[in-house]
């Protein structure tokens, strides 16, 4: 933390979602997956990749293992605006489910 201490006087009185948008990073804990964890992971990944992109919310849930979350999260999701591939999402998402 001291290392980054510094970063933070960057940052005044009302700025603190600024600050969490910069630095909650800093703060993860990268979770270690067991194989069939990775493997779903990975899925989950291409399932965002073939959405059109993965939203920045997702990113910590990737790196700290929330797969649950994230699968819960991608199953939601609905096509509106012609980016990625429905038929690709949907078989990623569903092969995850399954592993």
């Amino acid at each position: 933390m001291s290392e980054v201490e510094p970063l933070f006087s960057e940052f005044g009185a009302g700025e603190e979602e600024d600050l969490a948008l910069a630095f909650g990073h800093v703060f993860l804990v990268d979770r270690v997956l067991e194989e069939r964890e990775e493997r779903v992971r990975d899925l989950l990944g291409t399932a965002a990749g073939a959405r059109g992109g993965c939203p920045g919310s997702l990113f910590a849930r990737f790196r700290t293992g929330e797969l649950t979350k994230i699968f819960l999260h991608l199953a939601r999701t609905r096509f509106r605006d012609g980016r990625g591939s429905p038929p690709d999402f949907w078989a990623a998402t569903a092969r995850s489910g399954r592993r």
